[in-house]
């Protein structure tokens, strides 16, 4: 089992696919950072230590509430959250099929069992999609932090985590623990996006189907949410550190949503018929 995860996992990360998606986070991070980190600069330093009198006292921006897991507003920001899911099905969500169509799984299932090729293939999606959403906003968040002062983020200058959201006091106590831990959660999700598609190849023998149902599953419930005034429960914004969660609720539905795909991949599985 473990050589086969090895396996999996060198697979899921040494492909096209993981090369694009990856690609396409880190122009997206980029652009953020070429788009938005200078002008906050230039504002950071106009306001330091600086009265206007036509507009009060101004707060120095900071690294909290400019990168781009940090500021909503920015087309960068939202562009990536809203092709999240894309980004992490794009690597290997569709590999099974591809094993199918090839004969891989056979040669493998001939070897092993095939619980163990499909577990490992599991962890091996869920891993490489996970790391791939997060590396553009980690790269984003270090050279946003080499440029922008590092002072504690305060609600008057703008920022959307207010007394009613989750971990509201370690966000204004201990910001870097508050991203690190929305990191770990954008990690999580992004993972369980991933084998998403790769349960949905059970259901379609078309692999961009099978990417594609992680995107346009939370493009419509973006649609609906933000249709009835419920944009907080859409991943798009609760996955953002910059919007935060109303509640643990949330994050418990959408875990249990996935822990439903998982199940239907464990049941599907069984009944696959590889050779």
């Amino acid at each position: 089992m473990k050589i086969l995860l090895h396996i999996e996992i060198q697979r899921a990360f040494k492909n096209k696919g993981t090369a694009i998606a990856l690609g396409t986070g880190i122009l997206i991070a980029l652009a953020h950072l070429i788009h938005n980190i200078p002008p906050a600069l230039e504002a950071t330093k106009t306001m330091m230590n600086y009265f206007n009198s036509d507009k009060g006292l101004l707060y120095p921006r900071n690294v909290f509430t400019s990168w781009i897991g940090g500021e909503g507003y920015s087309v960068e920001s939202f562009l990536f959250y809203l092709a999240l899911p894309l980004i992490a099905a794009i690597p290997y969500s569709g590999s099974l099929l591809e094993d199918l169509s090839s004969g891989f799984a056979k040669n493998i299932c001939i070897r092993v069992r095939k619980q163990d090729y499909l577990t490992a293939k599991y962890i091996a999606v869920f891993i490489v999609s996970g790391t791939v959403a997060v590396i553009p906003l980690f790269l984003n968040l270090l050279l946003s932090a080499m440029i922008l002062p590092s002072i504690l983020p305060q609600v008057a200058d703008g920022t959307f985590i207010t007394a009613s959201k989750v971990l509201y006091h370690l966000y204004g106590t201990h910001p870097y623990l508050y991203i690190a831990i929305y990191l770990i959660i954008d990690f999580i999700a992004a993972g369980f996006l991933g084998t998403v598609g790769l349960v949905m190849s059970f259901y379609t023998s078309n692999k961009f189907i099978a990417v594609s149902v992680p995107f346009i599953g939370c493009l419509f419930l973006y649609s609906i949410s933000n249709l009835y005034g419920l944009g907080g429960y859409s991943l798009t914004y609760c996955l953002q550190p910059s919007y935060g969660m109303d509640n643990w609720i949330i994050s418990m539905i959408y875990l249990f949503i996935f822990l439903l795909f998982g199940f239907l991949y464990i049941r599907r599985g069984r009944k696959l018929v590889v050779f």
